[in-house]
């Protein structure tokens, strides 16, 4: 298909779908897309669809595990280290300390046995 036939396609589907959201999903797009009609557009969309979209927030979980876990924190435990994780990737999160003391007063009692 020449260039000039994939570029006047293109301009038809976006006066198609200039009604939709712009925020609406490919796999959406793909399913209102004719593939007899639009053919280039159709192949576009499945391509759009099947490629990742990124692995920062992979690779920044990653990097926040490696600050996290150091040698004397091995030992602790899966809730311990997510609790930690969740704390260093949310850090600008705003937590309020009453909000927290409240939370804990109405906890039963940990009182230490000897």
């Amino acid at each position: 298909m020449p260039l000039s036939a994939v570029q006047a396609e293109y301009k038809l589907w976006c006066a198609k779908i200039s009604s939709i959201d712009p925020s609406t999903e490919i796999l959406k797009l793909l399913e209102y897309c004719d593939g007899t009609f639009f053919r280039a557009m159709n192949l576009l969309l499945k391509v759009m669809a099947t490629l990742s979209v990124t692995t920062a927030s992979v690779e920044r979980s990653f990097s926040t595990m490696k600050r996290i876990k150091t040698l004397p924190r091995s030992v602790m435990g899966h809730d311990r280290l997510s609790a930690l994780a969740m704390m260093s990737i949310h850090w600008d999160t705003v937590v309020d300390p009453e909000e927290v003391l409240d939370r804990l007063a109405k906890k039963k009692s940990r009182k230490l046995l000897f």
